[in-house]
């Protein structure tokens, strides 16, 4: 189902699902496919949110094609000072 993306109402509705489901669920796994079924979005709109939560730090890739919520582990969290 196609939805008009100057639709706030139901852009509020998306972000709202996506932040209470994806982002405060720790150990959530997503795909473009179930996030799609999930928020009944087109599958190109599945792609920019996974694709926004990335590049936010907020999700990172486990396996091919396969999110889940959080930093990677392998991702420093202080940055290298010169010695």
């Amino acid at each position: 189902m196609a939805i008009d993306r100057r639709d706030e109402r139901r852009r509020a509705d998306v972000i709202r699902l996506v932040v209470d489901q994806i982002i405060h669920s720790p150990g959530s796994r997503v795909t473009v496919k179930n996030l799609e079924a999930f928020l009944n979005i087109p599958d190109d709109a599945a792609k920019r949110i996974i694709d926004n939560l990335v590049r936010a730090g907020l999700m990172y890739e486990v396996s091919p094609g396969v999110w889940t919520q959080g930093k990677h582990p392998l991702t420093p969290t202080r940055l290298r000072r010169d010695v």
